[in-house]
Order: C-alpha cells, then sequence, then structure tokens
C-alpha cells in the first residue's frame, strides 16, 4: 500500500492538550467555583465571535447589519431526556453515519476521528458517529471517537458533546452500540424500527403490535445495559399512521425513551405537513414532556432544510442535519443551513438558537469535503464558492456602497476570512515565517515536520506560479498532509512511469501502457499495489483562474468488500471509496486521488482481515486471557507472615442489610457524638444506623429527591455519593459525589446543596474522597479521573489514566485550588491527627502517597507504602496507623495490561461485568486479604483476611471504619454493612443477619 496518511491539520482554535501526558507534579492553581458574570450570557455559540471582528448578520427589513456577537444565553447543562432552557435547539450531527452512506463518501478510522474532533470544536450537542453492528472498522472508529471525543472538553465552557451509536431494534444492534459508546462521558444509543404501513407489511412483515412490542423491549433492553439516553426514531414517520405514530411513542417513553426522532425518511412531506406533524406529535404522545422531541428530514425533494426549520419552529429541539447536506441519495438537512437560518431569523422562529460556533463552519465544511471526496457544488448555499460572490455590476454596485444591499451574512460569520491585515503576498520569494502565517490565518495548525513537506510542495509550485492564492494554498496543504506521496510523468503518449513509498519507506517503480497517460498512470499503480479494483466516477476540476491553476480530481472506486451492513435495510452491500489530489500537472493529480482511494480501501479491508482472525481465534484468545489472569493472580499472592492476623471466618461478622435493598456502602463515618454509622449507597442515598434497642436504617439525605431512589441504573443523574466526613464545628455534612461533585448537607435537612459542582468552567467528572481540616474548615478532595466517570473506572486502570487530581476547597474564599494533578486513580483521603499531612489511595499504581500540609516539606508529595491490592478507602485507626480497604488483588495483571497494548485491548473489548467476575474469581486462589492497618510510614500492622464461606461474602472492601473496639466494613458490592468485634465471639443474632444478608448477596 502506498504511505500511510499523516496527521491531519488541526484548526489553531483548539488548544486540547493529551491529559495522560501531564507529569505527577505538585502545584498551585486557583479558580472560584461560580461565576462573577450573569450565568445566563457567556462567549459561546453564536457569542463566541470575536467582538472585535466585523461579523455581521444583516436583517433585510431594515436593511442594517446586526451583530452576530450579541449576547445570548449559554449552552443549557445537557439532561438527556429535557433541556431547562426551552428556546435553545439541540444539533444531533450525523455526518459520521447517515453522511458516510453516500455513495463512496466512506471515511477511515483516523478521518473519522478527525472529522470528529473539528465537530467538537464546532460545538455539535451530538454526534453520531456511527453504525457499530456494520462492521468492525465501524465498531472501533466509533469506541475511538467515545474514548478520545467524548471525554475531552472544547472551547470556553469546556463543551464535551454527546457520543451516539445507531442500532437497529435488535439485540446484537444495541449490544455493539454500547460497547463503542459507553467510553464516553455521554453516551447515547439510538434504535429505529420501520413504522409506515408500506414498511412494515412489505420489508418487516410485522403487524403493527408486533412492532410495538419490539420497539418497547429494545429500547428498555438499552437502559438496563447501563445507557442513561437512549433515542428511538419510528422509520418513515412522515407515512405513517398518526394515531399509531402517537402510540408507540408512548410506550417507549415509558420504556425508558430520552428522545423521540421523527424522521421524514423518503423526504416526501412539505414544511408545513411536517411542522403539523412534530405540533400534532407534541399535542398527542402521553407522556411527551418527558422527552425531547427531534427531526431528520432527507432531501429528496429539496425541502430538507425547510422541513427541518418547520418542525424546530413547530416544537422540536433537537435537529439531525449532516456537514454540506451529504446522506444517502438526495442527501440530509445541512447544518450550515439550518444553524444560519436559525441564527439570522431568530426572531421569526421564536427566539431560537443553538450552541453552534459558526466560526468553525468553513473548516468543518472544507474538511469533510476532503475526506469524504463530496466536493459542494460552487451555488451551494454557505459554503459553496460562489456563496459571496457578487459578478453583476449592479450587485457590485450596491456592494460597494453598503455590503446588507446583496448580503445577508458576513462572510466572517462563518469563518471565511481572506483579507490579509500584513499584506503579505505570497510567492516564490515567501520564506517560511510567511507561509507558516499564512496558514495559521487559514485557520491550520500543522507538525514541524508536515511543514516542511508542506513547504517543499508550495517552492515547486511557487516557481512555475508568479502568485500563490489562498485556495492553492488549501489544495496543496490538503493533499500534500491528507494523501500519499507518488510522482509521476508520461514518457509516451500513451506510457506512464509510476514511483510510489510505502509504508515501510521502500520504493517502488512500474510501467504501463494505456488509452491515455491517466489511463496508463493508473494500470501502473495497479501493477505495483495489486488491489482489484473498478473506476466508478473520475472528474476533475481547477481550484483557480489561469492556465497555472492546480487541478484537483476526484475518483470512487469499488473493490470486492462486503462486510458492511446498512443502516436501514440491513443487507451487506459493495462499499465504494472516494479519493482527491491536487497538483499542476493532471496526471500526478488523477495519481494522488487514485492513490488516497486505494489507501482507504485498503485500511478498510485489513480491519475486516483482523476482525476475521480474531473471530477465528476467539477462544484461544479468550483461554490466552484467563490464563494470564489467573498467572498475575498466583503471582500477586500475599504471603508475609510478620503481621498481625485478623482471619473472618463465617459468623465471624455480623452483616447489617441495608434499607429498601440498597448496595453498595462504600464510604462509612460516624457523627461528632457518636451516632451512625451514616453510609453511601448506590442509588444516591446516605442511610443512617440506629443502634440497639432500634436497631434499623433511616434515610439521612440524598442529592436529587425530585428522581427518587431506589435505581442503581441511573446513578449518573441521581448521584452516588463517595467521600463522607462531618465538620465537627458547625455540624455541615460533606459529600463528595461521583457525578454531582462536592456537596452539603447543612443541620436539618435532609437534601444535599450543591458546594463546588466545577473546576475552572466545566463539572467533575469523578469526585471521589474528601477530609477537612477542622481547625481551619478547608476542605481537600479528589477528582480521580477527568477524562472517566465512575461507571468507566476500568478504563481508568487500564489504560494507565494520569488526570486525576487532589484538590483543596476554602469556603471563606470561596477558591478551589489544585494541589497535585498527574494522578493515577486518586481514592481515599486522611488526615493526620496534627494537620501535617493528608494520605491518599492511589488506585492504580497500588500506592499510598503522603502530601505534606505543614513542616519544610511542605506542598511535596512522597510515596508510604506499596500495597499488594487495588486501595480504595483509608481511615485513620484510633490506636494509631491507618486502614486500607483492598478493593482487589493488584498483582501483575494491572502492570501488564498498561505495558502490553494487545492485552490491554482486548481487556477493553470484554465487557466491564465480564471483567468483573472473572477477577471475583480470580480472588478464591490463595489468602484473601481484603484489608490492612499500616503505620504512618507505611509498615504493615495488621492484616484483615477471609475463609471459607466468608470469601463469598467479601469479595472485595471498599473502607474500614474503627469505633470502639470495633470495625465496620463496608463494600461497594455488598448489599449489607459488616460489624466486626475481633474481641468477641459469634453471637446468634449475628448468624441471623449474616444468613440474611448472604442470600442477598
Amino acid at each position: 500500500m502506498a504511505s500511510s496518511l499523516l496527521s491531519s491539520p488541526k484548526p489553531c482554535s483548539s488548544s486540547s492538550a493529551n491529559p495522560t501526558s501531564t507529569p505527577l507534579r505538585p502545584r498551585a492553581q486557583t479558580f472560584s467555583p461560580f461565576r462573577a458574570a450573569d450565568p445566563r450570557f457567556s462567549s459561546h455559540g453564536l457569542a463566541a465571535a470575536n467582538p472585535s471582528a466585523s461579523r455581521r448578520c444583516y436583517h433585510l427589513a431594515f436593511a442594517r447589519p446586526v451583530r452576530a456577537s450579541m449576547a445570548q444565553p449559554r449552552r443549557p447543562e445537557y439532561v438527556p431526556n429535557r433541556i431547562d432552557d426551552p428556546n435553545y435547539v439541540r444539533i444531533f450531527d450525523t455526518t459520521l453515519r447517515d453522511g458516510e452512506q453516500s455513495p463512496g463518501a466512506t471515511m477511515t478510522s483516523a478521518e473519522k476521528l478527525v472529522v470528529a474532533r473539528q465537530l467538537a470544536r464546532l460545538g455539535v450537542d451530538i454526534i453520531e458517529a456511527g453504525f457499530p453492528a456494520s462492521s468492525p472498522d465501524d465498531l472501533d472508529a466509533v469506541r475511538s471517537i467515545a474514548i478520545e471525543v467524548g471525554n475531552t472538553p472544547v472551547g470556553e465552557d469546556g463543551h464535551v458533546p454527546v457520543i451516539c451509536g445507531l442500532s437497529r431494534c435488535n439485540k446484537r444492534d444495541i449490544d455493539a452500540a454500547w460497547e463503542a459508546v459507553r467510553h464516553a462521558r455521554r453516551p447515547r444509543i439510538h434504535t429505529f424500527i420501520a413504522t409506515s404501513e408500506i414498511h412494515m407489511q412489505h420489508k418487516l412483515r410485522k403487524t403493527p403490535e408486533q412492532v410495538v412490542g419490539i420497539a418497547k423491549e429494545m429500547v428498555a433492553y438499552a437502559r438496563s445495559l447501563g445507557c442513561p439516553d437512549v433515542e428511538f426514531s419510528p422509520e418513515d414517520a412522515g407515512r405513517s399512521n398518526r394515531e399509531f405514530l402517537y402510540h408507540i411513542l408512548e410506550e417507549v417513553i415509558k420504556a425508558g425513551a430520552t428522545t423521540l426522532n421523527i424522521p421524514d425518511t423518503v423526504g416526501y412531506t412539505l414544511p408545513y405537513e411536517f411542522g403539523k406533524l412534530i405540533a400534532d406529535i407534541k399535542a398527542n404522545t402521553p407522556g411527551i414532556e418527558n422527552a425531547i422531541i427531534s427531526t431528520h428530514c432527507q432531501n429528496d425533494l429539496g425541502l430538507a432544510t425547510a422541513n427541518t426549520l418547520a418542525g424546530a419552529h413547530a416544537g422540536a429541539r433537537q435537529l439531525e442535519v449532516t456537514i454540506n447536506g451529504i446522506g444517502e441519495r438526495a442527501g440530509n438537512a445541512s447544518l450550515e443551513e439550518v444553524v444560519m437560518a436559525i441564527k439570522c431569523r431568530r426572531e421569526l422562529l421564536g427566539g431560537l438558537y443553538t450552541g453552534i460556533n459558526t466560526q468553525h463552519i468553513t473548516m468543518s465544511s472544507k474538511m469533510v469535503q476532503e475526506h469524504s471526496g463530496l466536493h459542494v457544488q460552487p451555488h451551494k448555499a454557505i459554503v459553496g464558492a460562489n456563496a459571496f460572490a457578487h459578478e453583476s455590476g449592479i450587485h457590485q454596485d450596491g456592494m460597494l456602497k453598503y455590503k446588507g444591499t446583496y448580503e445577508i451574512i458576513s462572510p466572517d460569520d462563518i469563518g471565511l476570512t481572506r483579507a490579509n491585515e500584513f499584506g503579505i503576498v505570497l510567492g516564490k520569494l515567501s520564506g517560511r515565517h510567511a507561509v507558516r502565517s499564512k496558514l495559521v490565518e487559514l485557520g491550520y495548525e500543522i507538525t514541524d515536520k508536515e511543514f516542511e513537506d508542506f513547504f517543499k510542495r508550495y517552492k515547486e509550485v511557487a516557481e512555475k506560479k508568479k502568485r500563490v492564492t489562498d485556495e492553492d494554498i488549501e489544495a496543496l496543504l490538503s493533499d500534500e498532509i491528507f494523501q500519499p506521496k507518488a510522482t509521476c510523468g508520461t514518457l509516451g503518449l500513451s506510457t506512464a512511469t509510476v514511483k510510489l513509498i510505502g509504508p515501510d519507506g521502500e520504493e517502488k517503480i512500474a510501467c504501463a501502457v494505456g488509452t491515455g497517460p491517466v489511463d496508463a498512470a493508473y494500470k501502473a499503480v495497479d501493477e505495483i499495489i495489486q488491489i482489484p479494483t473498478v473506476l466508478r466516477e473520475y472528474s476533475m476540476t481547477s481550484v483557480t483562474e489561469g492556465i497555472d491553476a492546480i487541478a484537483t480530481t476526484r475518483v470512487v472506486v469499488t473493490g470486492d468488500v462486503s462486510d458492511s451492513k446498512h443502516a436501514l435495510t440491513g443487507h451487506s452491500f459493495n462499499r465504494a471509496f472516494s479519493g482527491s489530489g491536487a497538483a499542476l500537472d493532471i496526471v500526478v493529480s488523477s495519481v494522488r486521488a487514485y492513490l488516497s482511494a486505494l489507501n482507504k480501501m485498503s485500511s478498510f479491508v485489513g480491519a475486516i482481515k483482523a476482525s476475521s482472525e480474531i473471530a477465528t481465534m476467539n477462544i484461544t484468545a479468550k483461554l490466552l486471557a484467563l490464563a494470564v489472569f489467573a498467572a498475575a493472580a498466583i503471582l500477586s499472592l500475599d504471603s508475609r507472615s510478620d503481621v498481625r492476623q485478623l482471619e473472618i471466618r463465617d459468623g465471624d461478622v455480623e452483616l447489617i442489610p441495608l434499607l429498601d435493598g440498597a448496595a453498595g456502602p462504600e464510604s462509612i463515618v460516624f457523627g461528632d457524638a457518636g451516632e451512625g454509622p451514616y453510609t453511601s449507597v448506590s442509588d444516591g442515598r446516605i442511610l443512617k444506623w440506629l443502634p440497639p434497642p432500634e436497631r434499623r436504617w433511616v434515610e439521612h439525605s440524598c442529592s436529587v429527591p425530585e428522581l427518587g431512589s431506589k435505581d442503581t441504573k441511573r446513578e449518573q443523574e441521581c448521584g452516588r455519593p463517595l467521600g463522607l466526613k462531618f465538620n465537627s464545628k458547625t455540624g455541615e455534612f460533606y459529600v463528595a459525589d461521583a457525578y454531582l461533585g462536592l456537596r452539603v448537607v447543612s443541620p436539618g435537612e435532609n437534601v444535599s446543596r450543591p458546594l463546588v459542582p466545577e473546576w475552572a468552567g466545566s463539572p467533575f467528572m469523578f469526585s471521589n474522597g474528601v477530609e477537612i481540616d477542622h481547625e481551619t474548615g478547608i476542605i481537600y478532595f479528589t477528582e480521580t479521573s477527568t477524562r472517566f466517570q465512575r461507571r468507566e473506572f476500568l478504563n481508568i486502570v487500564i489504560t494507565g489514566d494520569n488526570t486525576g487530581r487532589l484538590l483543596k476547597y476554602d469556603p471563606k474564599e470561596n477558591k478551589v485550588e489544585v494541589l497535585v494533578d498527574g494522578l493515577r486513580f486518586p481514592n481515599g483521603l486522611a488526615m493526620s491527627e496534627d494537620g501535617s499531612y493528608l494520605l491518599l489511595a492511589e488506585t492504580t499504581t497500588g500506592k499510598i502517597l503522603r502530601y505534606w500540609l505543614k513542616t519544610p516539606k511542605a506542598s511535596t508529595i512522597e510515596e508510604v507504602a506499596q500495597l499488594p491490592g487495588f486501595p480504595d478507602n483509608i481511615k485513620m485507626s484510633p490506636r494509631g496507623g491507618f486502614w486500607v480497604g483492598l478493593h482487589a488483588k493488584r498483582g501483575k495483571i494491572a502492570e501488564w495490561s498498561i505495558s502490553y497494548p494487545w492485552l490491554r485491548k482486548l481487556i477493553l473489548k470484554l465487557p466491564a461485568q465480564r471483567i468483573q467476575r472473572i477477577t471475583s474469581f480470580l480472588t478464591g486462589f490463595g489468602r484473601q486479604v481484603i484489608a490492612l492497618r499500616l503505620s504512618e510510614d507505611g509498615k504493615t500492622i495488621e492484616a484483615m483476611s477471609v475463609h471459607g464461606d466468608a470469601r463469598k461474602v467479601f469479595k472485595s472492601i471498599s473502607e474500614v471504619e474503627e469505633k470502639d473496639g470495633s470495625l465496620w466494613i463496608g463494600s461497594v458490592l455488598s448489599p449489607f454493612l459488616g460489624h466486626y468485634r475481633p474481641d468477641k465471639s459469634s453471637t446468634s443474632d449475628s448468624h441471623t443477619h449474616h444468613r440474611e444478608a448472604e442470600k442477598q448477596s
């Protein structure tokens, strides 16, 4: 195959650093968690335009410019089934899914990732990244986008888009979609089934009742996997019976659908019809207030944009669109058209607005054109080459006098800036600095190596052209950075010699004869690459005017690649691959385009082959993985004998079942007067234990009472309290909630309120441990990761994520300070008795770290102990030292998964539940140590282990709290709290509780 693609140019507006490259270092950053300005207004979306630039939107009725950067409400916080601002419209981009279904628009996984990054910069709310069940390559591409783009904040507001995967209404598709998107901070599954009579009768061959049953079952199944955000589409809704449509939508809402997408699948409806359809659904569907109405309009009659706007005006608050309007058949509603129409005619659309940063529209359009190979026609609205061109003398006269006469949109509004404030004209004498400045001006940021490669090509062109235009620059940049390298020329009228550089750097040369120079060159390429292909389309255009213009070629090829399934029909189809190239020589341009298409095809074929090999070796791989786990477990057995042993056997621990069948008492704390214990559970509540004679649990508090409790599958919505701590002076109860940040429960209250919900404008991803300095009132807490949420905790360990932080909150100054970053899964916290240092459990590395608050070592961090397991919470012991709960044996498995990419990829592809089962199974080998008491210098004083049937009860431990000679034991996996008194034997009451709790377990 020809040389692989280089990294794509990145717009300068993005400055996201690689979060995994942050070194472990103490540092001080201060930020106030609450903005001083009115939170309703910010520089987001349309207001993100530079107020100093002349970006305008003209109002025809008054013939005067309206500032595009006018103050505008900020993007509301994302909640799957509601939007707090009724005027906000979510933009759902399906360029990477529906757009890629255009013939020849196939993109490689690397190209999809590049486009997804740009869509995030553009500010789209939801990225439909693909159809994971269609092919292994698509699943991997969606997974990559979910991991990177779905966890990386962009823009001034730290926006992170929802990552969505499409699926038909069957478990196989839904499982594939969930496997791909579950790694994102905000995952969504989009499932669909046809509802029109013609589709149900001829395609599905099912009755309406059967279709309703399937839709309900599959939406409920998607929610049961742990996906909090499920979109349902009744395919061909535009031609469906209204009453049936209301009924099926009502049922899927009951099953858990959060968004209802209404597609005009064949582009059949007129704007007034589609608007009425949306209005009727809003008025007649029971439970519609608990879901978002969405539109998806095809362009078969050229009405996609008009229908989409009609739907928005009628009440739809999510609009499905694609960049440049690409898509199957005649395409989809165009993002740029819909967004700019809403922006310019906002007053006639009831004040609707989006979160799109329109300054990125031009860049996004060009990027999609280059990667998909689908170039827009010159007269395309908003992004066409002629969209802002004026050739008529009357028009030119009006424009010279006042631009508002013939322009309703300023080119600056969409990032189409051509003016050069320094007056630099590029030519053959221009140096590197001038050329690089031009690239920055055009919005491109490339590496030094990529620039040097580009500069060589630039000099070649500049020697032949008197002046190099912006269009020339972009054509050369696209070709040099996106496309492989090749040289060719004609030796005769119908003979071509081609030299290609392979991915390994090897040069290959071939000669061929054809009916013309391009045909001969293509035959020479075929002789080198030897991939059977059929050339379906070939076209060539000039980038600029003149005889010395650069030629841009586009080709579409097909091969024997039928391992893809169509999203709507489910049938396998033969994919088409497009490519483009640019050069002054039309033969060179043609070869570059051909190589681009062949490289895409080769990449896709390679992914299919790799998937096939993995499937063939599936059993071997599973056995190998199990062998690795077992070997790791055996190598990690703790056999130390120089410490005091607390051996727990069946009946030694009183097991106290939790209230209402709750589970996961991960943290334990006592009140100042000794009341309690209090513990946090997985349904978002904090429970309090009433000692004898009452001996029962009561509900102390929760975070989101309006969502109810007892629903562990919605913990990202109702919260998951982890760290707990009382303020001995004020009586306030501090809670580190995994999803809701640092919170506080005031005395006498039963609902926590936000104290520090975010840092630097971004909500906390995974708040965990908490500690308080009772003398100063300062609160210390940990954020386990800035990339992954709690439900993705395995990814934090396996990927070696090091974005965790130790933070400090001063209530008096209302300031947050980052004390240490670059941590690997920072977990529990404990403060020394004299307040001179904090102890911190770093789960991934199995270390206990000490952060000095006082003494000459203040603001430094050091290692105290290396543990044999994954440490969870840490609590000081009244007898000296501190207790550490061990969630699981660490052994070699974490080290191997981080060190060996093949093992890491294998583990990441396994469902989280399966990994947990394997881990639990392996803990049965050897001694099972569940907690350690360490001295202040890190030496083990006591080791708590379980034996016999007690192993079934305590598979992992989150925390050990010592109080009045008793040990209270909490576990994230258990439906009970353990109470152990080392100095007393088992009682009949404890046996009764043990049997009851063991049944629940």
